[in-house]
């Protein structure tokens, strides 16, 4: 239908009939990536399938086999589960102990994931595709430094690229901010921190979900066996993987950083940001605030499509305006950059 509008509406038939042959391209070429993307897609066994809850929600971390599915660090692959949805959805890869292993960690934040949460906690996780690898990671050989910026699920590209830029850049260079307001992900991806070189004092692990210890949470794995159950008794010293409560404060790090690099000499870096709008906006708006370094931005984001957007409402009818009743307590605080950092999630329906 809109070929045909663009022929009948345009005035020049043969720019029209222009239009009409890019469309056709075009949807050609759609057709034909679909049909790749579905003939390259590889079965994989699944070796678990582990659905964590807490407070702050679910997320859903899946661990694979696929033997022919090489790929390198930071690039995402297409989850293709027929049972639940006809639509492959993007999702960054986690590494893998061994060869060929695959993992992906995802929030639950709309129907897909929902759905996929509830079939693998009734251990019985659907038979899954995967298609790709996809992506171009930042080559971090290039550059004297880099510099990691992540919120909630948006750690994933960084479970893999923080050992590659150490590995690139040296340990002593690559710096970390994320901020988790998961107890459960910050449990299940706090190790891969660990297990690189990256220097304790260089990781800034935030945890934010207002609380100075943790509440019970749970995670069931894909037998069923109940994990990461934990009371409301560690203080805030005793947080694991050295992570500290409270917001972060990205002007003042990102300051930090970039003195430090600075007077070790470096003269550009890697700004690696994943997580949600108002947390990259924060950084990069941090970063560019002096001078010392020249970044190189690099931005992922998780919200592939945006909300549609609220029907029209018919007007309100007029009233009578009268003096409002006083009414107790704070005001709203509009401007907390943190206050979705938890919020990144991958496409949905």
């Amino acid at each position: 239908m809109h070929m045909i509008g663009n022929y009948l509406l345009l005035p020049d038939r043969f720019t029209a009939a222009a239009a009409c042959f890019a469309n056709i391209a075009v949807l050609l070429l759609f057709i034909a990536q679909k049909i790749y993307t579905k003939a390259t897609a590889s079965k994989v066994t699944m070796l678990k399938a582990d659905v964590l809850s807490d407070q702050q929600g679910r997320h859903v971390v899946l661990h694979m086999q696929a033997p022919s599915f090489n790929y390198r660090p930071g690039q995402w692959l297409h989850l293709q589960v027929p049972s639940i949805s006809k639509v492959a959805h993007p999702f960054t890869i986690v590494p893998g102990d061994d060869a060929g292993d695959v993992r992906v960690c995802m929030k639950v934040s709309g129907v897909f994931t929902a759905k996929l949460a509830d079939a693998c906690a009734s251990n019985t996780p659907p038979a899954m595709n995967i298609a790709g690898p996809y992506g171009a990671p930042p080559k971090f050989g290039s550059f004297d430094a880099a510099v990691f910026v992540l919120g909630g699920v948006g750690v994933t590209p960084g479970l893999s690229l923080v050992k590659d830029a150490c590995d690139a850049c040296g340990h002593e260079n690559v710096r970390l901010n994320w901020s988790v307001r998961s107890p459960a992900l910050l449990e299940r991806c706090g190790p891969f921190f660990d297990a690189t070189s990256l220097q304790a004092e260089h990781k800034s692990i935030r945890f934010t979900p207002g609380l100075k210890g943790w509440s019970e949470y749970s995670g069931t794995g894909a037998a069923g066996e109940s994990s990461f159950v934990r009371q409301e008794t560690q203080k805030e010293e005793e947080l694991p993987f050295g992570a500290e409560a409270g917001r972060a404060d990205y002007s003042a790090w990102m300051s930090e950083v970039r003195n430090s690099l600075a007077s070790a000499g470096k003269k550009n870096a890697v700004l690696f940001l994943c997580g949600p709008a108002a947390m990259i906006q924060a950084a990069s708006k941090a970063a560019s605030s002096g001078p010392g370094i020249a970044w190189a931005v690099h931005v992922e984001h998780f919200n592939f499509l945006p909300n549609a957007p609220p029907a029209k409402q018919p007007p309100a009818p007029a009233v009578t305006a009268v003096a409002p009743a006083k009414l107790g307590g704070g005001t709203a605080n509009d401007a907390d950059i943190n206050s979705d950092i938890n919020a990144g999630a991958t496409m949905e329906e």
